[in-house]
């Protein structure tokens, strides 16, 4: 469907059957001005914008199916609307979240049951040496809570929408921990050995997992950011390669390209947002301490052993002197424990900053010229 929309005048869109999801389609600055109102609530598509494809879109899903749909705009635009309807699955209690073991192979849904009532993919698949886990997020909803409807709905727009022969990512993640295996392997190799669609067009060597949700300014919760680690620490495991590790890809923005990537890594794209981001250093930690638990073998120096940093007094009541003896880093930010930036300015070789908040825990994130972090914790107390 083609619309032609002025300036704060809502265009309805009623159909004679309920729909589950809807994808917008235009110009990128048109599609900034756009807003979704289904019922009461207003949605709107600035931060659920695709901007890296060769036409910008954004995709939306609804909580319930819906004949009723309006698209408001604040300037005039021409925009290409797709609805789409994936009737609802209640997989509730029939699969489990047990926590595996170290680097098992955590349980996941398999693309065969949430699937079940959807046209099967299309036939053909490349199987592919994975050296990157590339980690995504959906840019969807934060509280729907429908998961296995979320997942069916992205698995049409990737299908029906760009007309792709499968879902993009090899696993998808819920808030909950739930796990769903992805691109079906179809018997060509294991399935995280797939090549999927989700890394800038240059999908070989990588494996892509989306979190569920909309991480450009709030985190993960815990029990998802458990369930990415889990498929982390297997899947490295299983290939014996390090969390720090990078080696050669076609399509990253750098020379190199970390075995634990993210999406803009590659593209000129927002994903995986700012909040989840930040948080690839730690998950980069904590996947290392598992595979050293599960005895793989690592030689690979972290990052702050290679680049050494004086931080003091730590613990402070907010006046810190930063200390640097590598001349590549360039950048500091001050983030919350949920992710937020407090802070950040660049790098001297003797930086001084006084961090304005109330007690407790922070992260101090250093960056050097190259993109790597180093995290380090600091404690504000008497304030």
């Amino acid at each position: 469907m083609h619309f032609h929309l002025t300036p704060n005048v809502s265009q309805t869109i009623l159909v004679d059957q309920d729909y589950t999801s809807i994808h917008i389609s235009g110009k990128p600055l048109d599609l900034k001005s756009i807003k979704i109102q289904i019922d009461s609530t207003i949605t709107s598509l600035v931060d659920r914008i695709n901007f890296h494809t060769e036409q910008p879109s954004a995709f939306v899903v609804f909580e319930n199916p819906k004949k009723n749909i309006k698209i408001i705009s604040e300037r005039e635009v021409e925009i290409t609307a797709q609805l789409f309807y994936a009737p609802s699955l209640d997989l509730e209690n029939k699969f489990s979240k047990n926590k595996v073991d170290n680097c098992e192979k955590p349980t996941t849904i398999p693309a065969s049951i949430w699937r079940e009532g959807l046209t099967k993919p299309t036939p053909g698949r490349n199987a592919t040496v994975v050296k990157h886990c590339i980690i995504h997020h959906t840019a969807g909803s934060n509280t729907n809570e429908n998961f296995v409807d979320v997942v069916r709905n992205i698995y049409l727009a990737h299908t029906e929408g760009n007309g792709w022969d499968d879902i993009g990512y090899n696993y998808l993640v819920a808030q909950d921990g739930t796990i769903f295996s992805g691109r079906d392997a179809q018997g060509i190799a294991d399935e995280d050995n797939i090549q999927g669609a989700h890394f800038c067009s240059k999908n070989r060597g990588t494996m892509g997992i989306a979190l569920l949700g909309n991480f450009n300014l709030t985190s993960p919760n815990l029990s998802q950011l458990e369930a990415l680690e889990s498929i982390l620490n297997w899947k490295l495991f299983k290939e014996s390669v390090d969390p720090y590790d990078q080696y050669a890809h076609p399509n990253s923005l750098g020379s190199d390209l970390g075995t634990i990537g993210i999406h803009k890594d590659g593209c000129a794209t927002s994903c995986p947002g700012d909040s989840l981001a930040l948080l690839i250093p730690e998950i980069r930690d904590n996947v290392r301490t598992t595979l050293l638990a599960c005895g793989l073998p690592l030689k690979i120096k972290t990052l702050e052993a290679n680049k050494p940093v004086s931080i003091y007094p730590n613990p402070s009541a907010g006046n810190i002197t930063i200390r640097i003896k590598n001349s590549d880093m360039k950048s500091y930010r001050v983030v919350s424990t949920f992710g937020q930036i407090l802070q950040s300015g660049h790098l001297k070789e003797k930086t001084t900053i006084t961090i304005d908040e109330s007690n407790g825990i922070y992260y101090l994130l250093l960056e050097d010229k190259s993109g790597s972090f180093q995290k380090h914790k600091i404690l504000i107390i008497n304030k």
